[in-house]
């Protein structure tokens, strides 16, 4: 993930496995789920390391929530 370089190796482990975990809520759809706002944040933040992780394809327009 970009911008986490300077992090501590243990800041780095939370980190990750917090946004994958924010990544994997935002794959599900669940709208309805108590993170889905800041999935979907988290989403917006790091589009290209989403698309890597989940191993999307198709155009980013496609997949990436809209701003409201």
């Amino acid at each position: 993930l970009p911008g986490f370089q300077y992090c501590t190796e243990e800041q780095g482990e939370v980190i990750y496995k917090r946004v994958k975990h924010l990544f994997a809520v935002y794959a599900a759809g669940d709208r309805s789920h108590v993170q889905w706002d800041e999935s979907k944040q988290v989403v917006r933040a790091f589009p290209n390391s989403y698309r890597e992780i989940m191993g999307l394809t198709k155009p980013q327009r496609s997949w990436l929530p809209k701003l409201i």
